[in-house]
């Protein structure tokens, strides 16, 4: 049985390039995030909703902090 997969990448926020203020994430705030962008994820590519969401990879590109969601059928 083959696995398909679906890729979806996102911007969560961009860093100053220099800043001395910590960045504090919330648990509870980002995982409510993460739940509207799976939602939204969905909305836009309707084909997705057959999908479940399978991983998640956090990158840190410079300034930016980007979030891909791996999708699995």
């Amino acid at each position: 049985m083959e696995t398909l997969r679906r890729r979806r990448v996102v911007r969560v926020l961009s860093l100053p390039s220099v800043s001395s203020q910590p960045i504090i994430f919330d648990v509870d705030g980002w995982l409510d995030w993460l739940r509207r962008e799976v939602q939204r994820a969905r909305e836009s590519e309707p084909e997705l909703q057959d999908y479940h969401l399978h991983d998640l990879h956090i990158a840190f590109e410079g300034t930016n902090v980007k979030l891909r969601m791996d999708f699995r059928k």
